[in-house]
C-alpha cells in the first residue's frame, strides 16, 4: 500500500509540473527546432541510495523517445533501459521502463536548451525476482549546433532522478537518486 500511495504522489508532482510549464511554456518562447524524436545515453554520473547505508553506485541509461506535435518540445513519450552496478544492494539491479513528461524548449539565440520533466514506470530485476520500479525526475537537454546535420547533436544533463523500487518479504523499498550526464541526438 505504501508503494502504491508513493506512485500517486509521484504521478501527482509530474502532473503539476507539466501543467505549469504548458501555461509557461505556450507564451514564454517560440517553438522548437529539433526534431520531434530523439535517443540519448547517460553514461557519466552516480546513484546514491537514500536507505541502505550509503554507498554509491554506477549508473548508465539508453533511452529515446518521441514529442507528439512533431518538434522535440511539448508532452513526450518514451522508454529507457537502465542499467546499475555496484553498491550495497547486491552488485545489478536492470530496468526497462516506460517514461512520459513534458519538455520545454528554451531558444538561446540560434541554440536551444529543453527542460524536461518526467515520470516512468517498468520493471527492475537483478535476481530471480521483477520488481516494480518508478520515479520522476528532471533534465535539461543543450542543443549547441545551429545548422547542418549536427543541429540534432545535444549533451544532457539530469541533476535529479528519484525511483522507488518496493522490495518483498518486509524488507522496505529501496530508493536511489541518481544524477547523470551525456549525449543524444534528435531527428
Amino acid at each position: 500500500m505504501k508503494a502504491l500511495s508513493r506512485l500517486l504522489v509521484s504521478s501527482l508532482l509530474v502532473g503539476a509540473v507539466a501543467l505549469a510549464s504548458s501555461t509557461v511554456s505556450s507564451t514564454a518562447h517560440a517553438q522548437s527546432t529539433r526534431g520531434a524524436g530523439y535517443v540519448q545515453g547517460n553514461v557519466l554520473g552516480f546513484t546514491a541510495f537514500f536507505n541502505t547505508g550509503g554507498g554509491a553506485a554506477y549508473p548508465m541509461e539508453l533511452s529515446g523517445g518521441y514529442h507528439i506535435n512533431g518538434t522535440h518540445e511539448g508532452f513526450v513519450i518514451g522508454g529507457a533501459q537502465k542499467f546499475i552496478f555496484g553498491g550495497n544492494f547486491g552488485g545489478f539491479i536492470g530496468a526497462t521502463v516506460l517514461r512520459m513528461g513534458y519538455d520545454i524548449a528554451i531558444p538561446i539565440k540560434d541554440m536551444e536548451l529543453t527542460v524536461a520533466p518526467y515520470g516512468y514506470g517498468g520493471i527492475a530485476y537483478g535476481d530471480a525476482d521483477l520488481r516494480a520500479h518508478f520515479g520522476f525526475g528532471v533534465e535539461g537537454r543543450f542543443f549547441p549546433l545551429t545548422e547542418g546535420a549536427g543541429k540534432g547533436f545535444f549533451a544532457v544533463a539530469r541533476p535529479l532522478e528519484v525511483g522507488f523500487i518496493p522490495i518483498g518479504g518486509g524488507a522496505g523499498t529501496l530508493i536511489p537518486y541518481t544524477f547523470s550526464l551525456g549525449a543524444g541526438y534528435a531527428f
